[in-house]
C-alpha cells in the first residue's frame, strides 16, 4: 500500500476523488432545486419503478444517493468495494436489478449489489 507525498494511501487518494464530484453534484442538485420544491429525499422508501422513472426523466439524485453510500459503506467498512468499478456500471446493475424486481425497494437492491461487490472484489 503506497502512500502519497501528504502521507495518504493511494487507496484513500482514490476516494477522495470519488467523494468530491458526489459532493458537488448534490450541491448543484441542492442549489438549482426551486424553493420550496422538494421539503426531503428519502430514498429508504424509494422503489425500484421509482429508480427507472428517475432514470428516464434524467435525474440524478437517487444514483447520486446510491454512489454516496456505496462510499459511505466502502470507507465505514475500510474495504474498497468500488476499486476499479466506474459509477456507470454501478447504474447499469441497479437498472438491470430493477428492471427485474420494480416492486422492490432501491435499498433491497443496494444490499444485494453490496453483496456482489464485496464476493466478486468489484
Amino acid at each position: 500500500m503506497g502512500t502519497t507525498s501528504r502521507g495518504l494511501t493511494r487507496e484513500a487518494k482514490d476516494m477522495k476523488r470519488i467523494i468530491l464530484p458526489i459532493t458537488l453534484l448534490v450541491s448543484c442538485l441542492i442549489v438549482s432545486m426551486p424553493a420550496g420544491a422538494v421539503t426531503s429525499l428519502t430514498i429508504k422508501d424509494a422503489s425500484c419503478a421509482s429508480w427507472l422513472d428517475a432514470r428516464a426523466r434524467n435525474e440524478h439524485y437517487q444514483t447520486a444517493w446510491l454512489l454516496g453510500y456505496l462510499t459511505g459503506v466502502s470507507v465505514g467498512a475500510n474495504v474498497n468495494i468500488l476499486k476499479g468499478v466506474e459509477p456507470e456500471v454501478i447504474e447499469s446493475w441497479m437498472d438491470d436489478y430493477c428492471k427485474s424486481n420494480p416492486q422492490k425497494k432501491m435499498t433491497d437492491g443496494t444490499s444485494d449489489l453490496i453483496d456482489v461487490l464485496l464476493r466478486t472484489g468489484k
